[in-house]
């Protein structure tokens, strides 16, 4: 720098409002997505079968609407260790998920697509685009069925952890 040349020096207190408004946004409708993301209640699980973990399986969370909850579904997919970590879709913010679920009880669906030969979907492909291409499900209506299924959960104001323990 020469020496004579002038320096701007940007306030500090200018620099921490640009960046204040920057991240946090401003109107109602982002109040109202942190408040919803804040309802949020981490959900875990396993997913076992016969003892054993079940991986690559999806866990849906439907509102129980008899009970009162309405509710964003929920969603994980298991891990090699049959575990799982729901995420819900955030209303009105495009295809956008965060960590939990809201407090309530759910019905539950675990559901398994596979290729017509037994081979796992491949990455990156829908489940729509799976079953036109011949997927078909390893589970039983009673655990893959949104209609038919048994299953249930209740989520807490505080962590949950929700295991299942499939039958054959």
């Amino acid at each position: 720098m020469l020496k004579d040349s002038p320096q701007f020096v940007f306030p500090t207190g200018l620099a921490t409002l640009l960046i204040t408004l920057l991240a946090c946004g401003c109107g109602a409708k982002d109040e109202a997505t942190v408040n919803f993301i804040e309802s949020l209640v981490p959900v875990t699980g396993t997913v076992t079968q016969k003892g054993s973990p079940v991986p690559g399986v999806m866990v849906i969370y439907f509102a129980d609407s008899s009970s009162g909850t309405s509710a964003s579904q929920a969603s994980g997919l298991t891990d090699k260790d049959g575990k799982y970590s729901l995420l819900t879709y955030v209303p009105g913010s495009g295809n956008k998920s965060a960590p939990g679920a809201v407090p309530g009880d759910y019905r539950v669906m675990i559901n398994k697509l596979v290729m017509p030969d037994g081979s796992p979907i491949p990455a990156d492909t829908t489940d729509a685009d799976a079953e036109a291409l011949g997927a078909r499900q390893l589970l039983p209506p009673k655990y893959s069925s949104d209609t038919a299924t048994r299953l249930t959960a209740k989520v807490g104001a505080e962590p949950t952890v929700n295991d299942f323990a499939l039958e054959k």
